[in-house]
C-alpha cells in the first residue's frame, strides 16, 4: 500500500463479503484527506444501488474516510411470505360480510443501505435502489430459437 499523502486518495473496490450464509454485503471505502466525490454505484445479481459519495460523506466533520454498503438478505423473503397467511383484510364483503384473506407476497430481495454519513434525515443528492422481481410471470417469458 502506498504511504498516505495529503494529495493521495486510496479507494478499495467494492467487494462481496459473505456475513453469513444468508446475507452478503457490497461495501465502498474511500479514505483520503478530502472528502470524495462522484458516483457510488453497488450490486449484486438482484439488487442495485446508486448514490454519490457526497451523499455518503455527508456535510459534517470528514474522518478521513467514506463508507457506502449494500445488505442483502438471501432468505428473508420466503420466511416472511409465510407469514401473511394469518393476515385478513379490514374491509369486509357487505354482501356475504365474510372478511376477505389478502395475498401478499415479498417479490424482490430484501436489503438495507448504509453510509457513513451521520445525517441521512435530508439528503441533497437522490439514493436510488433498484430491485430485480425474484419471479417473472410465464406471460413474460421470451424464448428463441435460431433454428426456426
Amino acid at each position: 500500500m502506498k504511504a498516505h499523502t495529503p494529495e493521495h486518495t486510496h479507494t478499495h473496490p467494492p467487494s462481496p463479503y459473505s456475513l453469513s450464509l444468508n446475507t452478503e454485503a457490497e461495501i465502498a471505502v474511500r479514505r483520503g484527506t478530502t472528502p470524495p466525490t462522484g458516483p457510488i454505484s453497488l450490486a449484486n445479481n438482484n439488487t442495485r444501488l446508486d448514490t454519490s459519495w457526497e451523499t455518503a460523506t455527508g456535510n459534517g466533520m470528514y474522518p478521513g474516510f467514506t463508507l457506502a454498503g449494500l445488505v442483502s438478505y438471501k432468505t428473508v423473503e420466503r420466511s416472511v411470505n409465510n407469514s401473511f397467511q394469518y393476515l385478513t383484510d379490514t374491509d369486509t364483503d357487505t354482501a356475504t360480510a365474510t372478511a376477505s384473506k389478502p395475498s401478499y407476497q415479498i417479490s424482490s430481495k430484501v436489503v438495507t443501505a448504509l453510509v457513513s454519513n451521520p445525517a441521512t434525515d435530508h439528503l441533497a443528492q437522490p439514493v436510488i435502489l433498484t430491485f430485480k422481481h425474484l419471479q417473472v410471470p410465464f406471460n413474460n417469458i421470451i424464448i428463441a430459437d435460431v433454428n426456426i
